[in-house]
């Protein structure tokens, strides 16, 4: 294990002066389209072999033929991109400040850039990435998750034709430090990244870090706390703006339609929202429907030879349904949700057809509670969606939002809908008793605003930036991103994640989650999701679920055989 004292023995972190991997991208792109040409050129002559040299006999069976041509036009239009990135910006080293950077302390550092035109607004992102493997059957996948990032502007000073950028992030502590890249490992990568006409500026900087106190000598300001007072500016007017009522101006009409009529407002999620988990969903559900049809008809001889293979379809029959039903569903759900000064209106829509409605009055409200759905992670950035939930005292809890993207955002909206609604700070017990939120929140590990976080803790008024907090030391032996989820209600995404970072078993996990909800209240107080709910609801049925998961493959196999067998018998 590598620390301040013995880094320097690793190789790559030997001197203070890092390397982009953009050069090693071109080399490995040329090769990449080298490989692709030559295959081009022999199945393009063999084409014109079978063509005859006729071309006017092309067909579409010739065009797999094109296939591999068309990937090498890609790959080549991406390589003349990244020369022309490396012609216009040059071999740029970036040199840290201090170094190595300190978990606790500051990561910065200083690269200069040719070829930056006056003015440019260059976006620098701190990452740490945990890389692993997963087993998904007999398939080993290496995957990367962001464990942790900040972003914000670079500091740019001219210097003889060129720029120098500087940054430094505030990096709580608690987080994991740099590890060599061997089995699973932990990463921190440094992303300089700038819109300019011709070629856009991207470059990549695996950097050391570990725990520590020091920090940048040459930035007078944190890049961390401008970003963080840009973010809260930017908060404060989503919720002055959305005070007037003006939602599309606020910037949540991505996943958001507004209409006033009168005193009532809709806010409306429209259909079409998830068409990414739409497509994938039905193509899922589309493969496995035809790979059905294929086993029926390979039984289809015979009535005994039917009902064998339909016993061993059925597993993939399940997937089928269960794809297609999430495309449905995925694609043409919306939800319509008219708040007025009496109360909450909640229409649950698919096809455009009321299939679930739930009103809550304004008087029973106890809180809005924010909490994050998912997240996505992509080119070492996590993107955070939310949803909004009401939370009574004598009825279930409401979805009032979904899918919004950004904490600040859904903050906003959140804030609100308090103010329209009238709810004020909530006592403790209240809440508690209301199962919605708990009494006393516990540092999660990251940075965000609290000033509409569904604990009532900010009455009307308060200033956002008062509100903003730094709680980031975890709890105990706890992993911070389980005490996270555990905190936003995700027991069972909280057990398997336990379960891959120490590396033992699902039981084991499961039980360390029980000891530690009994020796934190608060966190046992927490109401849990739906899924956990789910799962706490079927535990009386385990046993019996086990059984069937371990008799199931052997019914699956006897189909197998009985529809080979009687197959057999048939010829």
């Amino acid at each position: 294990m590598f620390n301040r004292d013995n880094f320097r023995t690793h190789k790559p972190w030997r001197e203070n002066r890092f390397y982009s991997t953009a050069a090693r991208n071109f080399w490995l792109t040329l090769l990449a389209l080298v490989v692709c040409a030559v295959i081009s050129a022999v199945l393009l002559h063999e084409l014109n072999s079978r063509l005859g040299g006729d071309w006017r006999r092309f067909n579409a069976g010739a065009l797999l033929f094109m296939l591999m041509p068309l990937v090498t036009a890609v790959i080549a239009v991406d390589a003349v991109r990244q020369w022309l990135g490396l012609r216009r910006y040059g071999r740029v080293a970036l040199e840290m400040d201090p170094y190595p950077g300190c978990i606790g302390g500051q990561v910065g550092g200083r690269a200069t850039f040719g070829g930056l035109p006056a003015g440019a607004r260059v976006q620098v992102l701190l990452s740490c990435i945990y890389v692993y493997i997963s087993q998904h059957s007999s398939e080993r996948r290496r995957t990367e998750r962001v464990e942790w990032c900040d972003e914000g502007i670079a500091d740019s000073h001219a210097m003889g034709g060129k720029t120098l950028l500087t940054f430094a992030f505030d990096v709580p502590g608690g987080l994991p430090p740099s590890t060599p890249a061997k089995g699973d490992y932990h990463y921190w990568q440094v992303t300089f990244a700038a819109d300019v006409p011709g070629v856009d500026l991207k470059r990549r900087y695996r950097i050391p870090v570990f725990a520590g106190r020091e920090r940048a000598r040459g930035v007078i300001k944190s890049t961390s706390a401008k970003a963080a007072g840009r973010r809260l500016q930017a908060a404060q007017a989503a919720v002055d703006t959305l005070a007037d009522g003006a939602l599309e101006e606020a910037g949540l009409g991505r996943a958001v339609q507004y209409r006033r009529d009168g005193d009532s407002e809709f806010f409306y999620y429209p259909m079409g929202r998830h068409w990414l988990g739409a497509v994938f969903s039905a193509v899922f559900g589309v493969g496995f429907s035809w790979a059905v049809l294929g086993i029926l008809a390979m039984g289809s001889h015979s009535l005994a030879g039917l009902l064998f293979a339909a016993l061993f379809a059925s597993p993939f029959a399940l997937i089928a349904v269960g794809g297609v039903a999430l495309a449905l569903y995925f694609a043409f759900s919306s939800l319509w949700v008219s708040v007025t000064a009496q109360g909450v209106l909640t229409k649950r829509c698919l096809f455009g057809l009321s299939v679930l409605r739930r009103m809550v009055p304004a008087a029973d409200t106890v809180a809005i509670r924010v909490q994050q759905t998912s997240s996505v992670s992509r080119d070492g950035r996590a993107t955070a969606y939310f949803s909004l939930y009401l939370v009574a005292r004598t009825y279930p809890e409401l979805k009032v939002g979904e899918d919004i993207e950004g904490r600040e955002l859904a903050d906003a909206l959140a804030a609100y809908l308090r103010r329209r609604l009238g709810v004020k700070e909530a006592p403790p017990e209240d809440v508690a008793e209301a199962g919605s939120v708990t009494a006393g929140k516990i540092p999660m590990g990251r940075s965000r605003l609290a000033s509409a976080a569904g604990d009532g803790s900010v009455a009307e008024g308060t200033s956002i930036e008062a509100t903003l907090t730094d709680n980031r030391a975890p709890i105990g032996a706890m992993p911070d991103e389980v005490i996270s989820l555990l905190q936003e209600g995700h027991r069972v995404a909280a057990v398997s994640r336990l379960k891959n970072t120490r590396r033992g078993s699902l039981r084991q996990a499961r039980e360390e989650i029980d000891r530690f909800l009994r020796d934190t209240p608060q966190l046992a107080q927490q109401p849990p999701d739906r899924v956990s709910r789910l799962v706490q609801q079927l535990e009386p049925y385990l046993p019996a679920l086990k059984f069937a998961a371990k008799v199931y493959p052997y019914l699956i196999a006897v189909g197998l055989f009985g529809m080979l067998a009687t197959r057999f018998h048939a010829g």
